[in-house]
């Protein structure tokens, strides 16, 4: 009766006038439905129980009753909806979810810390499995907007697997049930959620035998990050089974983190020839950018491989707009005679204009740079301030020129006051060049002639000097 008044739309009057004669069931239901179809008020509700519960309860029950309360969940589907709209209709609001769970965590650590850590592990596991229950619908959603509680869950499971009070027993069977929950669907997404939890867990709880074990059977089974794979070649090497600390290593490499300490450990011990032989393997297994060569510098510099390092730094070069303090490189590296021939190839090993603009400017390549200016098709003004001070003086007027008619070409297209301004700036900079007087002056008086009836192009022409 009270959902069918609420979706009829009754006057809010008529409402409050029957709540009073309702009985307890009534109101139940009216309380049910109405959360299950307005969402503010659903996470209204659901913040108002789990802060009554977190003052009151010590029962695992109560704060499992919490995590589903949070969830706010329906089996009732709305057809005809978009996703988005069937979120809000069953209450399904995950930045509600995400700043419950923290509360809830830590209500739940102010437990733990006074010794009641029964409570702690049954809401931890119901959250994951509500996640894993709906994983279409956390899927479909920003990462971001459950990390939190994720993370506070993982951090809360960590305080409880080191707090001395909790059983052995317990502790060891909390994987296990992790597991389960995580892997029941083949839930790729929560093995990565709750890796680092598992690796940490793994190391502090099982003996070396039995982490290691566990720790092959999640990579036989892909199940892996970065965390886990740090922690599988620390425990491999512990126990001196190196060969398979490098198989796990050489398998993983698409971690960079992975890729990058292993390397750094190679370093540390000299061993240069190692690196770029696994340096190699990365490439050959997708890592092929240019962050990636970079790392085969130090190694070459140790060993002294100087035409590799040239080729490098070249490549490098060639590669990225901002990598140009490999020229400085180079230069040192590349006998005088040789460098002429290794000019050409860094010429004719990249085609981006403001790069060759730079490297001509750089080898003071005169020529080469004053045909890279007149043909560039945007930026002239900049270029030609930037350059032509370095220039010898027979292609000052050509290069004023060519900026000038490019702002020509600017005023005959401009159409408001902010426009004007910019023109009138920009002559007033191309003014400040050596040789640019007598041109801007001309240029000026030209466009006060043209553009006489455009007032306020005129008034920002007067304010030149």
């Amino acid at each position: 009766m009270w959902y069918s008044l609420l979706v009829s739309e009754k006057p809010r009057g008529v409402i409050e006038q029957l709540l009073p004669n309702a009985g307890v069931d009534e109101l139940r239901d009216f309380v049910q439905r109405y959360a299950a179809s307005d969402a503010a008020f659903s996470v209204k509700l659901s913040q108002w129980l789990m802060s009554k519960y977190a003052r009151h309860a010590n029962d695992a029950a109560t704060y499992v009753a919490q995590v589903e309360q949070l969830f706010c969940l329906t089996e009732e589907k709305y057809h005809g909806y978009n996703r988005s709209r069937y979120y809000e209709d069953i209450g399904l609001d995950w930045d509600a979810i995400d700043t419950g769970m923290e509360k809830l965590v830590h209500t739940l650590s102010e437990k733990l810390a006074a010794g009641v850590h029964a409570v702690v592990v049954p809401p931890v596991l119901r959250f994951y499995q509500l996640l894993g229950e709906h994983e279409e619908d956390f899927m479909s959603e920003d990462e971001g907007d459950i990390s939190a509680a994720r993370e506070a869950c993982e951090d809360l499971l960590t305080q409880w697997v080191q707090h001395p009070e909790v059983p052995q027993e317990e502790k060891k069977a909390l994987y296990p049930r992790l597991h389960e929950i995580c892997h029941s669907k083949n839930m790729k997404i929560f093995d990565i959620l709750t890796a680092s939890f598992f690796a940490d867990y793994l190391v502090h709880m099982q003996s070396p035998e039995e982490a290691l074990e566990r720790l092959n059977r999640e990579a036989a089974m892909g199940h892996q990050s970065a965390d886990m794979v740090h922690k599988h070649v620390a425990l491999l090497r512990q126990s001196g089974r190196e060969r398979e600390a490098q198989d796990i290593i050489r398998t993983h490499l698409c971690f960079q983190s992975v890729l990058d300490a292993e390397l750094e450990r190679l370093y540390s011990r000299g061993e240069d020839y190692a690196a770029l032989n696994l340096i190699d393997l990365a490439k050959m297994q997708g890592k092929a950018d240019s962050f990636m060569e970079e790392r085969r510098i130090r190694f070459l510099q140790r060993v002294g491989d100087t035409t590799a390092l040239i080729n490098l730094y070249r490549s490098l070069l060639t590669a990225r707009w901002n990598t140009f303090h490999y020229y400085y490189k180079l230069k040192e590296l590349v006998p005088q005679k040789e460098w002429p021939a290794q000019y050409e190839l860094i010429k004719n090993q990249s085609e981006d204009e403001d790069f060759l603009i730079r490297l001509y400017a750089a080898e003071k390549d005169y020529p080469a740079l004053f045909q890279a200016i007149m043909d560039e098709g945007y930026n002239i003004q900049q270029l030609v301030k930037s350059h032509l001070p370095n220039m010898p003086e027979e292609y000052h007027e050509p290069l004023l020129q060519r900026a000038i008619y490019e702002l020509a070409s600017e005023a005959s297209r401009a159409s408001n006051r902010k426009e004007y301004t910019q023109i009138a700036s920009r002559i007033r900079e191309l003014a400040k060049l050596p040789g640019a007087r007598v041109l801007t002056e001309a240029l000026v008086a030209r466009l006060r002639s043209e553009y006489r009836k455009r007032p306020a192009f005129i008034e920002e022409l007067n304010k030149l000097p």
